[in-house]
């Protein structure tokens, strides 16, 4: 197994918390002790995750807030494609983990959004299997096939690469300079797939490419990961599973757990 190290990090609100937030930190906790959780807090009534994750407080508190005082009237309350002030804390959560962390910290940055559960051991090992080249920016599931965005609930980022650190800063910078209202979208997948389209070929490992996935949720359907983790996303948090990529009797086999697991 490769020594550079590897780490995770996640944001949500307290009422993000309440929803999904708690499964993900508990089944986290006791599927991947062998792997760092950071949390990126932007709300202090979550500040007592302390003694589950090591908590760090998002350095553009203040910078958030201006942008949504400022821009309030602009946000859709129904098309997350145009709803910015969902996605802007994963940018600048990004940010801050990175500026945080000394080049011995970490080599590898993971994001995983925070509406995901974990459902076995050896997640780090197969976030190793999948970890950008040396000279790669990230790991990326692309899905251009389904959608003309990437998948951006988990991104492997690598803190070797001279390109990575200014791939994070640009796309933190374009949602709190307010610039994201000139893009066609305004949400973090569609940003973070112009700048990567805009970098020199090969700058990123894309995933469903190389290991031939399909479908728009990639993870799901990814067998190097779709064991050990499960990404709700949309509606699929009141199911308690992600139905994509699977079989009629897979499915229905979650359904009955989930009902038991949550009598």
């Amino acid at each position: 197994m490769s020594s550079k190290k590897i780490v995770a990090v996640t944001s949500f609100s307290f009422e993000g918390y309440k929803e999904y937030g708690q499964k993900f930190l508990e089944s986290f906790k006791k599927f991947n002790p062998d792997l760092e959780l950071y949390f990126i807090i932007d709300d202090l009534k979550l500040e007592f995750l302390n003694s589950e994750c090591k908590v760090i407080e998002n350095q553009f508190l203040s910078e958030i807030q201006n942008f949504l005082t400022i821009y309030d009237d602009r946000f859709s309350k129904t098309d997350f494609r145009f709803a910015p002030h969902r996605f802007i804390y994963k940018p600048t959560a990004i940010f801050t983990l990175n500026n945080f962390l000394s080049s011995e910290d970490a080599d590898y940055i993971t994001w995983i959004d925070g509406d995901t559960v974990f459902k076995q051991s050896g997640l780090k090992e197969a976030l190793i299997k999948i970890k950008p080249k040396k000279h790669q920016i990230a790991s990326v599931f692309e899905r251009f096939h389904d959608l003309h965005y990437i998948e951006s609930g988990l991104m492997i980022f690598n803190r070797n690469c001279s390109l990575s650190s200014s791939f994070i800063n640009e796309s933190k910078d374009i949602f709190i300079s307010g610039k994201i209202f000139e893009f066609m979208e305004w949400h973090d997948a569609f940003i973070w797939t112009q700048l990567m389209n805009a970098c020199p070929p090969g700058s990123f490992r894309l995933l469903c490419q190389e290991f031939q996935i399909s479908g728009s949720h990639p993870i799901s359907n990814f067998s190097i990961l779709n064991n050990k983790m499960d990404h709700l996303k949309g509606n699929n948090k009141s199911l308690g599973f992600s139905p994509e990529g699977k079989s009629v009797f897979q499915n229905l086999q979650s359904f009955l757990i989930n009902r038991l697991q949550n009598r």
